[in-house]
């Protein structure tokens, strides 16, 4: 049996780097797997007798490509081809691997090719493989909105709105988004107009037939009054939802050097109450938490996979209920922050994003429906999606609004968007959910 390697690093590496490519193909039945996972050594199975168009063909099947990208997936797996790593990678080192590639590289390449994946220069046989993993994700991630219709916030400010969280609220919709004059490329690379860094934070209001009511700035002279001797400089990336009656913020608020998660309450336009979080890890990053509102208690999801889960206590304090954060940067999954979760056939649904990956000096996001029962147990992921754009993408927010799931979202830090997903478009995504599925579909990707 040949072993094409998506990725072969050693496990200790590859839980630094947090990347790696999730395809399996199955001999027996002849069908490709998605193991959801960009964090362990994966292979692409083969018996030898396939050729890459087969492969390409069983991509094509799996990932639901209309019309495939045949050029890079069959450019990936030609080079891939090359690597016949037979033994399991798990017991080598990582030179030993660097090794065993070049030596499959001399009988097949010049010898420009056999230095440039010389085990002398692992770093670079690392980035190889980088870059055909990313190939593969960037060709097999297809675009959730082609076969929806796409709505934009307005652009009413001096900079743009992006990264809209939404809720449902009074029979209509209620949007936070981000306003700030930072600019992203799309390389990843930002930088401020003027160079001072100006940051708001609006709300949008809309009725059920999705048309826009109101507009208001949030203020937040609260926290600028009490926080102003330590550095305070906004907040940013809110996720809203409904909490004892009330609309509160879950964000990023900036300081010199650190971002520290907030909750906020509001009334209105104005933010009348906050809590300032302080780092379960003792870390000066911390950003993109998600909510989960069950009754009178409020979670939060500190990383969907590994899944790691707070409960906020007396209103100050966070009490640990799932996972282990001195493990946050390890596992299977390695899928982070994104919309709230919201209630779904006996558990929650959400929306989170897999580490990004960089093609071509381009940096990249996909994204994952995820549902999670009760316990906060991960019982189902899709497949890897673009939501409307093959670039920096950020999914916020959900809500459910006359009987369809709407996903809020920000595009290259420079347009706020909103989808709403018919039930078939859901189905052809998850399970759970869908006429005749136990709402528990198991047993969860991460072994729990």
């Amino acid at each position: 049996m040949r072993v094409f390697p998506i990725y072969a690093q050693a496990p200790g590496l590859l839980q630094k780097k947090g990347r790696g490519g999730v395809i399996v193909l199955d001999k027996c039945n002849n069908k490709l797997h998605s193991l959801n996972s960009t964090g362990a050594a994966v292979f692409l199975l083969c018996d030898g007798r396939r050729t890459c168009r087969d492969i390409a063909l069983l991509l094509q099947e799996e990932f639901g490509m209309a019309e495939p990208p045949y050029a890079d997936v069959l450019a990936c797996l030609d080079t891939l081809q090359t690597l016949e790593l037979i033994q399991p990678l798990e017991a080598e080192g990582e030179r030993t691997i660097v090794n065993r590639f070049a030596e499959k590289q001399k009988s097949r390449y010049a010898q420009d090719s056999v230095d440039f994946l010389s085990p002398e220069k692992p770093e670079k046989t690392l980035r190889f493989i980088d870059d055909i993993t990313a190939r593969l994700r960037f060709s097999c991630a297809t675009l959730l909105t082609s076969h929806s219709q796409t709505k934009y916030l307005p652009q009413a400010f001096r900079y743009p709105l992006f990264n809209p969280s939404v809720i449902a609220w009074q029979k209509g919709l209620l949007f936070v988004s981000r306003c700030t004059n930072e600019i992203m490329l799309g390389t990843g690379m930002q930088f401020a107009i003027n160079q001072i860094r100006e940051t708001q934070n609006v709300l949008c209001y809309y009725d059920n037939e999705l048309s826009l009511t109101k507009i208001e700035v949030i203020d937040d002279s609260l926290l600028q009054h009490e926080l102003s001797e330590k550095g305070y400089q906004g907040f940013e990336d809110a996720r809203v939802f409904e909490w004892k009656g009330g609309i509160w913020l879950l964000a990023a608020a900036r300081f010199p050097n650190a971002y520290k998660q907030v909750l906020l309450k509001l009334e209105g336009k104005n933010v009348v109450n906050y809590i300032v979080i302080n780092s379960p890890r003792g870390v000066e990053m911390e950003k993109n938490w998600i909510p989960l509102v069950k009754g009178l208690q409020l979670f939060f999801i500190y990383k969907v996979a590994p899944t790691i889960v707070f409960e906020l206590v007396n209103e100050r304090s966070l009490e640990l209920v799932k996972g282990d954060p001195t493990n946050a940067d390890e596992g299977q999954l390695e899928l982070r922050g994104g919309t709230q979760f919201i209630p779904w056939s006996g558990g929650y649904l959400g929306v989170a994003h897999d580490t990004p990956f960089q093609m071509d000096g381009m940096l990249y996001y996909t994204h994952r429906f995820i549902v999670i029962d009760d316990k906060f147990r991960v019982r189902e992921v899709s497949n890897s999606f673009f939501i409307q754009h093959k670039g920096v993408e950020f999914a916020t927010g959900m809500a459910i609004l006359g009987g369809k799931v709407l996903i809020s979202y920000g595009l290259q830090d420079r347009a706020a968007a909103f989808v709403s997903l018919p039930d078939e478009t859901l189905s052809e995504w998850i399970a759970t959910g869908r006429e005749g599925v136990h709402p528990l579909v198991g047993p969860t990707p991460c072994g729990e």
